[in-house]
């Protein structure tokens, strides 16, 4: 049995908008970013299966849509490195409705370009 990287949005998405205090709302946010994450290195047809491979689909994100798409990807790397590394780091009700809000903006983005 394999997973889609949609289900790890879904998921994600329903952690965020049940709001279940913070361990779930970091939780969403990292099923969210690696569902982004698995669905564009597919797309993308990058190849890197290392730590390396986040920054290459940043940078094929890049160069088939707007910067600002792969600026906007990045950022919700950093709001899943935040809610994964950083457990001091607190307001995870907004940053995690941020973080939906960056990954519709980047999938808008994607799917009007056709990337997927």
């Amino acid at each position: 049995m394999s997973i889609e990287p949609t289900e790890f949005v879904d998921l994600g998405r329903s952690l965020v908008e049940e709001s279940g205090g913070e361990p779930t709302l970091r939780t969403g946010v990292g099923r969210i970013y690696y569902g982004l994450f698995l669905g564009l290195r597919d797309a993308l047809n990058v190849r890197a299966r290392t730590r390396e491979a986040h920054d290459d689909v940043a940078t094929q994100l890049g160069r088939r849509t707007k910067r600002a798409t792969a600026q906007k990807y990045r950022e919700l790397k950093d709001l899943r490195e935040l809610a994964d590394y950083e457990p001091s780091e607190g307001q995870w009700d907004r940053k995690a409705v941020k973080a939906l809000r960056l990954y519709e903006d980047i999938m808008e983005e994607v799917l009007r370009r056709k990337v997927i």
